[in-house]
């Protein structure tokens, strides 16, 4: 396990610097002077100009400025933000903890409703069960994030006046019931369709029926021989979701007006704010691309398959 974990770890290194590369290529190709976006439009002297650029190091030609970029990064320097004159990284502390309780929850609702719906439709088959399953998930999977938003806001918050709308407010659980149900209804489908479907898979195998055969109770056999080996996928698809949810929905912190990374990425746009934007992103790709490492570390260990084949 530790040489597939070594190994996992120096692909997600070189990822990483390679994300770099693509984030400072894709926003320096982007039309547009940050001098011209951080005067407002207006014309400067030239001194002034001179000197704003020699502080940000735009005077230096593109490779000195990547690689003064890299090594800033590793020393927690995501440089200065335009419109708000301050740390990124200071903006980013800030932000990005609302993010993280905002996924957390979402991340637990789906991770229980969705591997219990599953997990019931799945042992409880029927023509009836299978269309109800199909019908919902396919529901929630269809409906766009902002639309649903908007419908559970006008429904709890303007007519039935039951919970806030927007905002995080006192960070009550109010503010975070509609945020979370928007956030979590999508990966809550996904999830509840892989476990039932790796479920029913599992349930057909022989082993599952040469259990059966030696008496085992059929809530030992789901519960020990069947969750066990069905689950393994699951749990790559939720870390997945939680790489997602942590990164911060733009469209769901946005119409919330959640005080997280993903509004303050959609602020930072409308302000043309490139350095916010760039060290928001690219925090947002390394934290995704480090769970993602986690989650196949820990796949390793759920299924022998892997590390064997690591092995060989």
């Amino acid at each position: 396990m530790w040489r597939y974990a070594a190994k996992r770890l120096i692909e997600t290194i070189l990822v990483i610097l390679g994300v770099t590369f693509l984030v400072f290529a894709i926003f320096h190709l982007v039309p547009g002077d940050p001098i011209t976006v951080l005067s407002g439009g207006r014309t400067l002297p030239s001194s002034v100009e001179t000197n704003l650029r020699q502080s940000f190091g735009l005077d230096k030609p593109l490779y000195l400025q990547y690689f003064y970029y890299v090594k800033n990064i590793f020393t927690g320097d995501l440089g200065m933000s335009f419109s708000k004159n301050r740390p990124v990284i200071e903006i980013l502390k800030e932000t990005y903890p609302n993010s993280i309780r905002l996924a957390m929850a979402a991340i637990m609702i789906e991770t229980i409703v969705g591997i219990g719906v599953g997990l019931y439709f799945a042992v409880r088959r029927s023509r009836y069960n299978d269309a109800i399953m199909t019908v919902s998930t396919s529901l929630l999977i269809s409906i766009p994030v902002f639309w649903l938003a908007m419908i559970l806001q006008q429904i709890f918050g303007v007519r039935l006046k039951w919970l806030p709308v927007s905002g995080m407010g006192d960070g009550s659980l109010r503010y975070y019931i509609l945020p979370v149900i928007t956030l979590s209804s999508v990966f809550i489908a996904y999830v509840a369709q892989t476990m039932r479907s790796n479920m029913i898979k599992v349930m057909g195998e022989d082993y599952i029926r040469t259990a059966r055969a030696s008496g085992i109770t059929e809530s030992k056999v789901i519960r020990k021989y069947g969750l066990k080996n069905a689950i393994s996928p699951v749990i790559t698809l939720i870390g997945i979701d939680l790489g997602a949810l942590m990164g911060g929905a733009v469209a769901t912190e946005v119409i919330f007006n959640w005080p997280g990374i993903g509004n303050q990425i959609y602020l930072a746009i409308l302000a043309r704010d490139r350095p916010l934007v760039m060290g928001a992103v690219l925090t947002l790709v390394i934290i995704f691309i480090f769970i993602n490492f986690l989650v196949d570390v820990s796949y390793s260990y759920f299924d022998p398959r892997i590390r064997n084949s690591e092995g060989r």
